[in-house]
């Protein structure tokens, strides 16, 4: 951790958060992710030398697109969900 984001950790200790709020926050940041990797997926099959897609393969492709993205956002990710979900914490009523 660098001087920076502990003194910010010091100055703004994190609020306790919510499971279904950190779940909500986490299932959104996978989308994004999702969406993210799925851009590049297409790019990158797009080269000169990739093979052509067998019937059924850019299903598959999408369901492990869909569940890298969604591991990815629980693991801690890109730390979009725990702003989200901080943010959601402070603003509930």
């Amino acid at each position: 951790m660098n001087p920076l984001s502990l003194a910010a950790a010091v100055a703004h200790p994190p609020e306790p958060v919510s499971p279904k709020v950190l779940r909500a926050a986490q299932d959104f940041e996978a989308v994004l992710l999702n969406s993210f990797l799925q851009a590049m997926q297409q790019a990158f099959s797009a080269l000169p030398g990739a093979d052509s897609k067998s019937a059924g393969s850019e299903d598959y492709s999408y369901m492990g697109t869909q569940a890298l993205a969604s591991q990815l956002a629980r693991g801690g990710g890109l730390g979009i969900a725990h702003q989200i979900a901080a943010r959601l914490q402070r603003t509930k009523v």
